[in-house]
């Protein structure tokens, strides 16, 4: 069984922001990347780990970007990590 990593119904605005952050925290959830919404998580110092550590983060990133419509990418395209996208669209709304 895959995971799965989109919303059917995109992030627009404020009306339906209560409910897009709790799904959008149950696909993270559901793919072990949640962590990186919750909190900032520094980069570790193995080789191996710091690969998988980017690839997750931007799994999470990419999670986030897919699950909003086009007009709101332009609030978190200067954001690096995946909680201070999450954190300028909670703000945001």
């Amino acid at each position: 069984m895959t995971s799965n990593t989109k919303l059917d119904e995109k992030l627009e605005g404020a009306d339906k922001f209560q409910a897009w952050k709790y799904k959008i925290m149950l696909i993270l959830e559901e793919n072990d990347l949640d962590k990186y919404v919750e909190g900032e998580i520094g980069e570790p110092e193995e080789e191996e780990a710091k690969v998988r550590h980017k690839k997750e983060m931007t799994r999470a990133k990419r999670i986030i970007v897919d699950s909003m419509k086009d007009h709101l990418i332009p609030q978190v395209s200067s954001l690096k990590t995946p909680k201070s996208m999450f954190d300028a669209l909670t703000q945001l709304f």
